[in-house]
């Protein structure tokens, strides 16, 4: 996956305040807190924690309120300042001042408007652009600022979870894209369906995040994996047929390379 879904950040937003007032001698135990909480045990939590329980929309508010967090907080993964910045605004994470002022052109700073923009997280993960990268941990490090109009452009909807930022690795996407290239990734698209036949997509394939040119093969239904390095010696191209569809999971569309694909 290069994007949490809600319920997993909420999850261990949740881990992570319940851990921070424990250390924190807030509560002397999870039964205490879950009795101030208004819980009757402490079970509660530990469902919660495990995700036995999913913290919805109606809890994560109240959840926040018994934090004291500020709205929508428990919608933004916890512990990564880059991304705590900033505002939840009906869905949509908007950059704050700070990331505004990081810019650091002073004319820019001034007359931008933070609702124009979106907050995209970055994860410390590499799509492979050669024989396959295994990402055993996925973090988020970070995020990257980008204006809403223009991810629409994009066909990128700005909901916080529709977009991620991640990096290339290897030599067989080049010239396209090269190694440690960052890359803008529509992680709502997922289904061999919704495929476009000739964009660029990140896939697994054998526990590998790799990304590729996709073409589907309108014959049989199945689909043909390109490198964009023309040395077909190094990195020939792949089929699959339907039946093998299976073999392989879509993850994204990569829409942006610091210029378009």
């Amino acid at each position: 996956m290069l994007a949490m879904e809600i319920k997993e950040i909420r999850r261990k937003n949740f881990v992570y305040m319940v851990d921070k007032l424990l250390a924190d001698n807030s509560y002397k135990n999870q039964k205490e807190m879950a009795q101030a909480m208004g819980l009757t045990n402490g079970s509660y939590i530990s469902q919660l924690k495990s995700g036995e329980r999913f913290i919805d929309d109606t809890k994560a508010r109240s959840l926040e309120e018994f934090f004291k967090l500020k709205p929508y907080a428990f919608d933004v993964p916890m512990g990564e300042p880059v991304l705590q910045d900033g505002v939840m605004e009906n869905g949509i994470l908007r950059p704050s001042a700070n990331h505004i002022s990081n810019l650091g052109n002073e004319f820019l700073t001034e007359s931008v408007d933070p609702s124009d923009f979106v907050l995209v997280p970055q994860f410390d993960v590499k799509g492979a652009c050669g024989l396959g990268y295994t990402n055993e941990n996925e973090l988020i490090k970070g995020g990257l600022v980008f204006r809403e109009s223009w991810l629409r452009s994009k066909g990128i909807s700005p909901k916080f979870g529709c977009s991620a930022v991640m990096t290339g690795d290897g030599e067989s996407m080049s010239p396209t894209i090269d190694s440690n290239n960052i890359l803008l990734a529509n992680v709502t698209i997922k289904t061999y369906q919704q495929v476009i036949t000739g964009n660029v997509y990140a896939f697994i394939a054998n526990n590998e995040l790799r990304i590729k040119r996709l073409f589907k093969i309108v014959k049989d239904g199945g689909l043909r994996i390109v490198s964009d390095n023309p040395n077909k010696d190094l990195f020939p191209d792949e089929y699959l047929t339907k039946e093998e569809l299976d073999n392989i999971q879509i993850v994204a569309h990569l829409a942006w390379r610091g210029g378009d694909i």
